[in-house]
């Protein structure tokens, strides 16, 4: 990880930059999350849109939301459900994915299921938003 950008986060939280200025936080501290789930940071940084300008998804708000949401699904298998579902599907997964291949793999083994894989992190919509948004309309158009 970026040491420096750890440090300049932590001291942002120490000096109350979360209550403070909650938008300017969430930019620095998304980056350094990014580093963990995204392959290319110069795509990362050209994304569409800014989601730290939405009191939701500031890292204090997600974070309690995501922490709640798993916690309310405590011990949970969808691959039974996934591997019976008959409905076309389109699993997207990012090859360097912090969630292992073997799971889009599996996902994409339920019947009239394909997958997907592109050159991404966890967010191949946000680093390849031309190559996954055209698959997904090429997808939903049933070419």
């Amino acid at each position: 990880p970026d040491t420096a950008l750890a440090r300049r986060v932590a001291a942002m939280r120490r000096d109350g930059a979360p209550a403070s200025d909650p938008a300017a936080f969430c930019r620095l501290a998304s980056r350094l999350d990014a580093a963990d789930a995204v392959a290319d940071m110069a795509a990362w940084s050209r994304r569409r849109s800014d989601p730290c300008a939405h009191p939701n998804e500031w890292p204090d708000s997600l974070g309690a939301v995501v922490m709640a949401t798993f916690a309310k699904l405590g011990a949970y298998d969808w691959r039974p459900a996934i591997a019976a579902r008959r409905v076309p599907t389109l699993v997207v997964q990012g090859t360097h994915d912090f969630v292992p291949q073997a799971a889009g793999d599996e996902w994409a083994a339920a019947p009239n299921a394909r997958l997907l894989r592109v050159r991404a992190g966890h967010w191949p919509h946000v680093e390849r938003p031309d190559e996954v948004l055209g698959a997904i309309a090429n997808f939903l158009d049933a070419r």
